[in-house]
């Protein structure tokens, strides 16, 4: 796990440290907050939920007084061929290169959370190219006025291809559905996997679907088992030519 801070970003690492600290050995593994899935609908149907996630499609995400337009092209790494556009509603626009955002967030009272894919080597100071990440997804933390507070990366495998994100409603963790892909590049036949991700450790712990424990494989027929976010934080889970429709809890 690392964090990259400056002076404004003190408050930000303090508060999770302490967190932590005060809640003991059980909170620092599972969170303050866990979530939980309930069954709603089960249909027959193909959703046609994509096996792959697309980390160079073209992205329009809103906010509470902001919009935030970002693309990645070209062959290389996403990290090298990003562009972000941030557009507050009550200041000009301004872009950023080698910059790429998968999820953004408001933050209450204020702030904002961004999931990013960024060059470490222009955003992270002392960054050496040698350490060999590629593609690191961050969580960044923002004031109001687009100052950056503070980010963290975050620890998935280079072949996970996080996306679809939901902000847990303590702020200190997130839900992601991992696509990951094999050593050749195709899509893992086992399909997509759910985890909470805990910004305090930087820890990754898998959510399982209701009815199978923490680790455990869905039998084979669901294979691959595709996963999608819907309106209202509504887990779409494609298995064959079956939807089920769970809905998320926080306990």
């Amino acid at each position: 796990m690392y964090y990259h801070t400056d002076m404004r970003s003190r408050e930000i690492l303090a508060f999770f440290l302490l967190l932590a600290l005060l809640a003991g050995p059980a909170w620092a593994e599972d969170g303050l907050l866990r979530p939980y899935l309930t069954l709603k609908e089960s249909v027959d149907k193909d959703w046609g939920i994509a096996p792959l996630a697309d980390w160079r499609q073209q992205r329009l995400i809103d906010g509470m007084g902001w919009q935030i337009g970002t693309v990645s092209r070209g062959d290389g790494p996403t990290m090298k061929t990003g562009y972000t556009v941030i557009h507050p509603a009550k200041d000009d626009p301004f872009s950023l290169t080698h910059y790429y955002v998968l999820d953004a967030f408001d933050l209450l009272p204020r702030g904002l959370l961004l999931i990013t894919v960024r060059d470490p080597g222009i955003y992270w100071e002392g960054y050496d190219y040698h350490d060999g990440l590629v593609n690191p997804v961050e969580a960044v933390w923002y004031t109001d006025d687009w100052d950056e507070e503070v980010n963290l990366v975050l620890e998935f495998d280079q072949d996970d291809y996080p996306d679809g994100f939901v902000l847990a409603p303590d702020e200190c963790s997130l839900l992601t559905v991992l696509h990951p892909v094999g050593l050749d590049g195709d899509p893992d036949p086992r399909g997509h996997r759910l985890v909470q991700v805990f910004f305090h450790t930087g820890a990754i712990r898998e959510i399982p679907l209701p009815g199978f424990e923490r680790g455990e494989l869905p039998p084979e027929e669901w294979w691959p088992v595709l996963m999608q976010w819907d309106k209202d934080d509504t887990l779409l889970v494609q298995t064959g030519g079956t939807v089920k429709l769970y809905e998320v809890g926080w306990q």
